[in-house]
């Protein structure tokens, strides 16, 4: 079960996306998150079936829990173009979306989720959000976090980060991953 109230967790990612300065993925970032599908979605549905997070609103707690821990990576890594983190940190399990459904009060994988899987379906959903004048630049580098963002090929990722951002994301969502994993069986002894 969550530990935070959807709605705030809600606020929360809406405060952090509004804070982004580059008006071209601010705006690429609101017109997703507006989508009334998606957004119920992404406020419902579990961040991994039986791996971690997995609950109602676990998908959100999840991003939001990155972009905290991203915000503090901050002072490190100012080489970085956080306003590309953040959107990366958003999007990089948004085709869990369409992946993963609600039956009943379980979760379970749509024939799309099985055949195809999130990061190939949330490229294919960020695409139908891309405005035709949205910069070629911008976009292959949030392309690339989302299908770099399981870090490892071995892991499910169709190629391997090549960005300080890449990295920064990939690293993040494992850190969120493996740490909860691990809370959640120490919370059973």
């Amino acid at each position: 079960m969550s530990r935070v109230d959807i709605d705030e967790l809600w606020d929360r990612l809406m405060e952090n996306v509004k804070k982004i300065e580059d008006k071209d993925i601010k705006k690429l970032l609101l017109d997703i998150l507006k989508d009334e599908k998606i957004v119920k979605q992404y406020r419902s549905i579990t961040a991994g079936i039986g791996v971690h997070h997995d609950f109602i609103g676990g998908l959100l707690e999840h991003v939001v829990e990155m972009i905290d821990m991203a915000n503090s990576m901050r002072t490190w890594y100012k080489e970085g173009n956080f306003d590309i983190v953040v959107a990366g940190i958003v999007l990089h399990d948004i085709g869990k979306t369409e992946e993963i459904v609600s039956v009943g009060s379980t979760f379970e994988k749509t024939t799309k989720g099985k055949l195809i899987g999130h990061i190939v379906l949330g490229v294919e959903l960020v695409t139908r959000f891309l405005p035709k004048d949205f910069p070629v630049t911008k976009w292959t580098q949030l392309e690339h976090i989302i299908l770099s963002h399981h870090r490892l090929l071995e892991y499910g990722a169709v190629i391997v980060p090549s960005t300080i951002e890449a990295i920064i994301v990939a690293s993040i969502d494992n850190l969120s991953a493996q740490t909860r994993i691990f809370q959640q069986v120490l919370s059973k002894h």
